[in-house]
């Protein structure tokens, strides 16, 4: 998995520690609207997201995609 991936490599670099604990992750999949693709959500709402370096293989890609996907819903409700 990407995300367990970034969080060894951060504690390698030492920008987290043996006791930091990421904050809870929510699965988007559990809002109706989103199903199980937060991508198709993005693409059938045409919401743009940044343009990053390696594009949706990108952890940072990931990140987007559910704050703008969950920022969406939130604004239509």
């Amino acid at each position: 998995i990407v995300e367990a991936k970034l969080f060894r490599d951060a504690h390698d670099l030492e920008l987290l520690w043996d006791w930091d604990a990421p904050y809870l992750w929510y699965d988007l999949c559990i809002i109706p609207e989103i199903g199980e693709s937060v991508d198709n959500y993005i693409k059938s709402n045409g919401i743009s997201l940044p343009e990053l370096e390696g594009g949706t293989h990108n952890p940072l890609y990931d990140s987007y995609a559910a704050l703008y996907a969950y920022l969406h819903i939130m604004n239509k409700n």
